[in-house]
């Protein structure tokens, strides 16, 4: 939305209407000439103008991560309840080793509701605004309210909507 100051995000997180401040990406496009480029390096010896090498290889890995026929690891299922996380490496180090946060300083704990579940991760959301330190690739610790232990993970995205925020997270730890 070009007429809002949030990220982009994918579609299928979009909660507003649609307008003309909305704008998008549509790769089908890109995914056949692609699909296309493959083809034809593989049917002719002469080939579409694709580099070798590292061209092909990306071409192929665009095609398997963007592709239709992209899958997930494991199948996500609705789930319940909440998760409390904290952000950054020293916060996550402090709640690991069970250890008190600095005088003067204090380690924000975050609570998640838990949209989705997979063996490998979470969709969570809130409708407080995420903070800007909690970004993707983020090492964070996150646990069920409550519970002695804590699990390293990752924000894998983030989408800051304008009524509720959510973010991906990959588990690293058992």
């Amino acid at each position: 939305d070009v007429s809002a100051d949030d990220p982009p995000l994918r579609g299928a997180l979009h909660d507003g209407e649609a307008d003309d401040a909305l704008r998008w990406l549509d790769g089908a496009a890109l995914m056949r000439a692609l699909k296309d480029a493959l083809a034809g390096r593989a049917d002719r010896k002469d080939g579409p103008l694709m580099p070798e090498g590292d061209g092909i290889d990306l071409a192929q890995y665009a095609l398997r991560i963007w592709g239709d026929d992209a899958e997930r690891g494991a199948d996500r299922l609705s789930s319940g309840g909440e998760l409390e996380l904290c952000v950054g490496m020293s916060a996550v180090h402090r709640q690991l080793r069970g250890a008190a946060a600095p005088p003067g300083s204090a380690t924000e704990v975050l609570r998640f509701a838990i949209s989705d579940a997979s063996p490998g991760g979470f969709g969570l959301e809130t409708t407080e605004r995420l903070p800007d330190r909690l970004q993707s690739g983020e090492l964070i610790a996150l646990r069920r309210p409550g519970a002695p232990q804590w699990q390293m993970a990752v924000t894998r995205w983030r989408a800051a909507g304008s009524a509720i925020s959510r973010i991906g997270v990959e588990l690293l730890s058992p």
